[in-house]
């Protein structure tokens, strides 16, 4: 369940300024709820892109509708098997996904993986933004929203965003102890061109960074000036005025940033990635409960999970490495439990190893379908 490193791909993902040719690609299409999905997958490799591709685009409506609008069509998606049909192409060497101005285009492979999601959820939100206001953000905005976006994990019913991989903060932290970060104001007004010119991973860290102190430092507090600052910007203000109207000058605010980061925990997000957990078993012990079966202990739903004798309708399918990925997380976390109490729904309780406690619930709709997964973080508990 831990996103990989991506430093080639990210090395490539600017290159979406020159647009490719996708018209000689004779694949299947498939009309999903946002998507006008390309590919020569099949089989659960094809079930797994059209949901994760309707759950990503939610996922970018849900976070951005104080500042943007919706995409009014379905986007183009090009999702490649084969290597030498991606390149063929005319993507950019050594890529796995790009936006091309139009069209969306990634590198699925044999079998899909986290690498491969990161670069397509990064990629994806430059199409969407683009659909929904054009190319009129920073691109230290641009690419830094892709990036938190990208880090974003998928539950199955949702995603789970604002992670920070223990990974990639210890590289935040070293660049920041070794002034490798350019300074605050020249990163704000770097053109686009200089960043394709000179592509950096510290500038996407840098950027990334940045995104998500704006929407998650302090207790949101600066939620609502970065939402202000992010809609003035698409309506076309200047970012110098818009950005003096939100959070003042620059170098007080660059001195909060510094400090933020460095002071980070070593884990800091560990909560939401108990979360991603329960929520993707919670999704699939809600299913099973629709289908009428029913488990005495975490030990005999976690046994059957991984036996994959789980029953999931047909019509509701989830893909079985989601459950993979989430027993593998669960066993480092804490200890499960699975509830039973009488008049109500079962659900399952989390508690991490520091005794915050985190609990799965599902709720259902009149016909029996599901109607809603939650997995709050319910604070400190004492160990059972």
């Amino acid at each position: 369940m831990k996103t990989s490193p991506i430093i080639i791909s990210i090395l490539c993902l600017s290159a979406l300024a020159r647009a490719q040719s996708v018209q000689d690609v004779k694949f299947p299409v498939y009309q999903t709820k946002y998507y006008e999905i390309h590919t020569d997958l099949t089989g659960d490799a094809l079930r797994e892109a059209e949901l994760r591709m309707t759950k990503m685009a939610e996922e970018y409506r849900a976070r951005t509708r104080m500042f943007f609008g919706a995409a009014d069509q379905r986007l183009p998606f090009y999702l490649f098997r084969k290597a030498k049909d991606y390149y063929a192409t005319g993507v950019p060497e050594d890529s796995s996904g790009v936006f091309t101005g139009t069209a969306l285009l990634a590198l699925a492979g044999e079998k899909t993986d986290l690498q491969t999601w990161h670069v397509i959820q990064h990629e994806g939100f430059h199409q969407y933004v683009n659909s929904v206001i054009g190319p009129n953000l920073p691109i230290w905005l641009n690419e830094g929203m892709a990036e938190y976006f990208g880090e974003a994990l998928f539950t199955g019913d949702s995603f789970v965003s604002g992670l920070i991989p223990p990974w990639r903060l210890t590289r935040v932290q070293e660049s920041l102890k070794n002034n490798e970060f350019v300074p605050l104001k020249d990163m704000l007004g770097l053109p686009v061109e200089q960043w394709n010119a000179k592509l950096s991973v510290n500038n996407y860290d840098q950027a990334w960074s940045m995104v998500q102190f704006l929407a998650h430092a302090d207790n949101g507090r600066y939620e609502h000036l970065f939402v202000s600052f992010i809609s003035a910007v698409g309506r076309g203000k200047q970012w110098q005025t818009a950005w003096r109207e939100s959070f003042g000058p620059i170098e007080p605010f660059e001195a909060r940033w510094k400090s933020y980061w460095a002071n980070l925990p070593p884990d800091p997000t560990g909560p939401l990635y108990g979360q991603v957990a329960m929520r993707i078993l919670t999704s699939f012990l809600a299913r099973s409960y629709t289908q009428d079966q029913h488990f005495n202990t975490y030990s005999d739903f976690a046994t059957a999970l991984n036996s994959n004798k789980v029953q999931i309708p047909p019509d509701d399918w989830l893909p079985p490495s989601l459950a993979t990925d989430a027993l593998g997380l669960a066993k480092t976390l804490g200890d499960w439990t699975l509830n039973n109490d009488k008049g109500a729904l079962p659900h399952l309780t989390l508690i991490l190893k520091d005794n915050t406690q985190i609990s799965g619930y599902f709720t259902l709709r009149r016909d029996g379908r599901i109607q809603s997964i939650s997995a709050p973080i319910e604070g400190k508990r004492l160990r059972r």
